[in-house]
């Protein structure tokens, strides 16, 4: 029989909403990049910025703000309403499907562990996992890969080149603004249904990653001077890790020294 506690851990894996862990670590990197030195010592070939066009970035910027402020944000606080339960078997369904661009990306950067690992989570949360509405396959410890076609293009010797606001998008870079359009084309949303379906899903994926995101991007706001250059240096230091670093963040550190 089962102990209580690995009872409750279980559980808590199974349950547990993909956009509500990014949304916590996005809080404890912003806050350790914010509050403590230590982390811009050790990490400061990271976020130094390439933001030659700063001028245009932050007008954009403050141009997807407003329509954030107007559309998406007072949406992501009514989809929060919806009970966990509902909106995690939701997270895990978009966060399954995003295995197989991550499975085709790993492939090209000629990863096979995670290539690998990316393909049977797919295969056992399609059909153990129901779908994806669950994620039987952390449980069976497969880790969960985050690869992408700007990545990928890293991986084989593109620089990042500049900073880049995308209109509606947000943060990006001239290198991964088309890796982007490639995943969008890799998804297998394109494949469900017809193009209304297509539209309506991708709209509940893009509330639904905001919504795990509203709470801490909200508590941040309040503390960041410049959110811009927070936003910024944030997007940059993560791409680069996870280029530099063999397609991992190094959150635990920042974590640690919160």
């Amino acid at each position: 029989m089962m102990e209580p506690s690995k009872q409750g851990d279980k559980k808590n894996l199974l349950l547990s909403s993909p956009a509500r862990t990014s949304g916590v670590r996005l809080l404890a990197v912003l806050l350790c990049l914010f509050f403590t030195s230590a982390c811009a010592v050790k990490h400061a070939e990271y976020t130094d910025a390439y933001d030659p066009w700063e001028g245009y970035n932050r007008n954009m910027f403050a141009f997807n703000e407003g329509v954030y402020s107007a559309s998406l944000r007072p949406a992501a606080r009514v989809y929060n309403l919806i009970p966990d339960a509902i909106r995690n078997r939701v997270s895990h369904f978009f966060s399954n499907l995003g295995d197989v661009p991550n499975t085709v990306n790993a492939v090209l950067q000629a990863d096979s562990e995670a290539a690998a690992t990316s393909l049977a989570r797919f295969l056992i949360n399609s059909t153990v996992g129901i779908l994806g509405l669950f994620d039987p396959a952390s449980g069976m410890g497969l880790r969960k890969y985050d690869k992408d076609f700007g990545e990928t293009l890293g991986v084989w010797g593109a620089s990042s080149g500049p900073y880049f606001v995308v209109p509606l998008l947000g943060p990006s870079s001239v290198r991964d603004f088309p890796g982007r359009v490639v995943d969008f084309f890799l998804s297998p949303i394109n494949f469900i249904g017809d193009t209304e379906t297509q539209l309506i899903l991708r709209a509940v994926q893009i509330t639904d990653e905001y919504a795990g995101l509203l709470e801490q991007e909200e508590a941040l706001r309040k503390i960041m001077p410049d959110f811009y250059s927070t936003m910024r240096n944030y997007y940059l230091s993560k791409r680069r890790m996870l280029i530099e670093g063999n397609g991992e963040v190094d959150t635990e550190f920042y974590e640690q020294n919160l």
